[in-house]
């Protein structure tokens, strides 16, 4: 038996019908939070929990702090129409357009409308020609909700005003 030891996992590898009652790795998770032990789990190798979903206030921190580590969380898709609303505005607070409009840009194709107008909001802090050019689709486009086109025309009007 070999164990493998960090801060938040320990790695059991148990032999053919070893201690944890089967074959492979298994996996514990301790999660702490403000220094007590809140829980504890055991997952077999490859299976780990999701990651906590974040609040409002996390996610502008990430923005500001690791916007690629919230690029991928918004990408993976495993938010709430909510929080992906919530998630769009904070990446439109990421200072580089590198890494914001691509993201914002995938999401203005999501099917919920509230995440649409996130995004559209999202992208009115990054008015490069490839912003205004989407915006423009989506303000003209009849297949676009009545909403959202009225959303992307106003925030165009702004892009232009500035």
């Amino acid at each position: 038996m070999s164990r493998y030891r960090d801060d938040c996992a320990t790695s059991l590898l148990d032999g053919p019908g070893g201690a944890a009652g089967h074959d492979g790795i298994e996996i514990t998770r301790q999660w702490f939070q403000g220094g007590t032990k809140q829980a504890k789990r055991r997952l077999p190798i490859g299976i780990f929990p999701p990651e906590p979903m974040p609040t409002e206030r996390q996610l502008r921190t990430l923005a500001t702090l690791d916007p690629w580590r919230l690029v991928d969380r918004v990408r993976a898709g495993d938010f709430s129409p909510g929080l992906m609303a919530r998630a769009a505005e904070a990446v439109g607070q990421i200072a580089d357009s590198t890494i914001a409009v691509p993201t914002l840009l995938l999401l203005l194709e999501a099917k919920e409308l509230v995440v649409q107008e996130a995004s559209i909001y999202g992208l009115s802090r990054h008015p490069t020609e490839e912003v205004v050019a989407a915006l423009r689709v989506m303000a003209e486009s009849d297949s676009t909700h009545r909403l959202v086109r009225e959303i992307a025309a106003e925030v165009l009007e702004e892009i232009s005003g500035s």
